[in-house]
């Protein structure tokens, strides 16, 4: 048996600054694997 999970959450810090961050897992009887991203966007 196997499981995947993601989740994620977007914070917006201002009206031109936001950062994202995902997060990604697999699970098993004999496997964990994790990864994740975190992205700061500006807008201009």
């Amino acid at each position: 048996m196997r499981a995947l999970l993601s989740a994620g959450a977007d914070i917006k810090l201002s009206l031109s600054v936001s950062l994202g961050m995902r997060l990604v897992s697999e699970l098993s009887a004999n496997t964990r694997r994790i990864g994740g991203t975190a992205q700061l966007r500006v807008s201009f």
